[in-house]
């Protein structure tokens, strides 16, 4: 076996052990088993074993990890007996695969009797459940987009699958979990259900992970995964009905098993955006982490837990008005690019309302105010729930509005990206370089790069003498980041003497192109062999042997690094990798 095979095969191991070790986020209400408690793995590869809540994990094989990860949707798409219907009663298209038969699924494998598909998810049912995946197909996207705009995220290129069928068929003991291969797995219909495992799917790809389970949970661990996700779910009216308001029966660190935990945990979150404001709350969801929100608030998390108990009363009484302010807006169209024309909306949404929640609790609405900084100069440049403008296109604005919202006397601070689609442009603004070089010698030149757009780029910069490319880089920018850039490489030898323009290039389209302004004149072969007169045999031969080295290692402009781009090569990526794995395993302990 090589040595990276082995690796490969500790891997497939661990993920085994994870698949098998019932590491799901779940949802409020639904009962779910605490992390580490072992669900029953059907697959004939892999067998678990457990000691009640500790659980001790063992596996046969490493093909379980393939096996829940069939290709269900491969075979789903080439059924010569489904038949494609379509559907636009939603806000979203959506596609409809229906399959006149298919056999029933092992527990823990999707159901795949029919298959809807939508703008953003690929949703497959038991046949049982065919009215549920419906339901869910006509609000799946909004409820999706609402929670990535909220955010300032990108929403995913790839269609996100949830699973839809009995419970006993679910890889966990719950209506509702979202599984480490981050799919969704529902056996309701109810939006506040689905709503959750949305924000979890949004969590495992900012920056949770399933390894998290295999050490002890961090502080306040259960609060920052599943609080945040129930606090956006619930009712402020469910969580005060549903929570314990007693300091010592509240934790926050550990997974919730009850609805009563999942309120509770979800009471920290509220304390936190109604004492912090919403950069506090994004600290928590987005960052998921203790340092993040202690970074954020200036608080330690011992100061911030003592204070969170302590209000608990108040909280109450908040909770029965309606609530923290969560300032927040969406805007149309989805995905602009810099020079469109967009709207800002900052009133709540149609599905957060279905979840008989409101961004703004007031005592009177309707006195409730809106005020928009768009270049976060600090200057209000509209007011009203509602705004239109142009987005700048050049590097000097960052796609972030700020949104002021007043309620009750009290002014309430979001700031949110916008997700701009594409890529700006680099542009080449100067270089500076030698006016003569000689066939086979190194030529090193600096271009200044620059990238005027308020979007992220990444591409390549090119160092050409003639029709030749003799060095490129690749260079990822900020919108408005300027950098500096050293192109270096040998001079072919095959040019014949002569004078040739140098020029600076980007991209494989060549959108901008800057003559360096330089001249390199070459010399002949033969006078190149007649001004070393002089040079010796042995001196010849030295030169010889350093110019040999340097082709070599391509260390042709002087560095340790020759023009390699700077990260881990592939030996040390193995070895940092088997360091991880090994270290991983060895951490692996039960949990109380």
């Amino acid at each position: 076996m090589t040595r990276f095979g082995g690796v490969a095969l500790w891997v497939a191991v661990v993920i085994v052990a994870l698949c098998g070790a019932g590491l799901f986020l779940g949802t409020a209400g639904a009962t779910p088993t605490a992390p580490m408690d072992v669900w029953s793995d059907q697959e004939s590869d892999a067998t678990v074993a457990t000691t009640g809540s500790n659980a001790a994990l063992a596996t046969t094989g490493s093909n379980a990890a393939l096996t829940t990860t069939g290709s269900s949707v491969t075979v789903v798409t080439t059924d010569s007996n489904a038949r494609l219907e379509t559907d636009t009663s939603s806000s979203h298209p959506l596609a409809r695969m229906v399959h006149d038969e298919a056999t029933d699924p092992d527990d823990g494998d999707p159901a795949e009797d029919g298959t809807i598909e939508t703008t953003y998810f690929t949703i497959t049912y038991h046949e049982e459940y065919e009215g549920a995946a419906e339901s869910i197909a006509a609000i799946a996207d909004d409820h999706y987009v609402v929670l990535h705009q909220k955010f300032g995220l990108e929403l995913p290129a790839e269609r996100t699958r949830i699973i839809v069928g009995p419970r006993a068929d679910q890889p966990c003991d719950a209506i509702g979990c979202v599984d480490p291969l981050n799919r969704v797995w529902l056996s309701t219909d109810q939006r506040s259900v689905l709503h959750h495992e949305l924000v979890h799917t949004i969590q495992l790809r900012e920056h949770w992970s399933p390894l998290s389970h295999l050490s002890p949970p961090a502080p306040g661990e259960g609060a920052f995964i599943e609080g945040t996700a129930k606090y956006l779910d619930a009712s402020p009216a469910a969580l005060e009905r549903n929570a314990r308001f007693d300091a010592d029966a509240i934790e926050l660190t550990p997974y919730p098993v009850s609805s009563t935990e999942y309120a509770e945990r979800a009471l920290f979150v509220e304390y936190v955006l109604a004492n912090h404001g919403r950069s506090a709350f994004d600290a928590m969801y987005l960052e998921g982490n203790v340092d993040a929100l202690e970074a954020e608030t200036g608080e330690s998390y011992a100061t911030l837990r003592a204070e969170f108990d302590g209000q608990l009363e108040s909280q109450r009484e908040r909770l029965l008005e309606g609530g923290a302010v969560l300032p927040a807006f969406t805007h149309t169209p989805l995905e602009p690019e810099p020079g469109d024309e967009i709207t800002l909306d900052a009133r709540t949404p149609a599905v957060v309302e279905a979840l008989d929640r409101t961004w703004y609790p007031a005592d009177d609405p309707a006195a409730v105010t809106f005020a928009w900084d768009y270049t976060g100069d600090g200057e209000i440049d509209a007011t009203g729930s509602t705004t239109t403008f142009e987005l700048p296109d050049d590097g000097n604005w960052s796609p972030v509005v700020t949104l002021y919202a007043t309620v009750d006397g009290e002014t309430h601070t979001a700031t949110q990206r916008i997700v701009l689609s594409g890529q700006g442009t680099l542009e080449v603004i100067d270089v500076s370089g030698p006016e003569t070089a000689a066939a086979g010698e190194s030529l090193t030149l600096t271009a200044v790069i620059e990238n005027d757009d308020p979007r992220p780029v990444e591409d390549t910069v090119s160092l050409v003498i003639g029709e030749t490319v003799i060095d490129s880089r690749t260079v990822s920018l900020e919108g408005g980041e300027r950098v500096a850039l050293e192109l270096s490489g040998p001079v072919p030898e095959t040019l014949e003497a002569g004078e040739y323009a140098l020029r600076v290039q980007d991209g494989s389209d060549h959108a901008s192109t800057l003559d360096a302004g330089l001249t390199v004149e070459l010399e002949a072969a033969s006078d190149r062999t007649d001004s070393g007169a002089g040079v010796d045999e042995g001196a010849g031969e030295t030169d010889d042997g350093v110019d040999s080295n340097e082709l070599e290692t391509g260390d042709t402009d002087g560095s340790s690094v020759g023009d390699a781009v700077p990260g881990f090569g592939t030996a040390t990526a193995m070895v940092a990798l088997a360091v991880l794995v090994a270290a991983l395993l060895g951490r692996v302990r039960p949990r109380s």
